[in-house]
């Protein structure tokens, strides 16, 4: 809170790996929303709302879809 969302990316700049880090983290956010959305049609759920949550704060929102997915049970994989 004391830094801001733009204080948690800032430091990624510094340097070329704190580069690298942030784009492998930029690459894994894209991918996981591309198989939210595919693995979301599959099941007839909706991803948007986790995609959202990405986009904000990362890793929760595939954490959270697998979590909702696995609750709703809606199909028998």
């Amino acid at each position: 809170m004391d830094v801001g969302y733009f204080g948690i990316i800032e430091p990624h700049f510094r340097s070329w790996g704190g580069g690298q880090v942030l784009t492998d983290l930029v690459i894994l956010a894209v991918l996981a929303c591309i198989w939210m959305v595919r693995d979301a049609r599959e099941r007839g759920l909706t991803a948007w709302p986790f995609i959202v949550i990405t986009l904000f704060a990362g890793s929760f929102g595939p954490l959270l879809y697998l979590v909702m997915r696995e609750l709703g049970g809606s199909d028998d994989r």
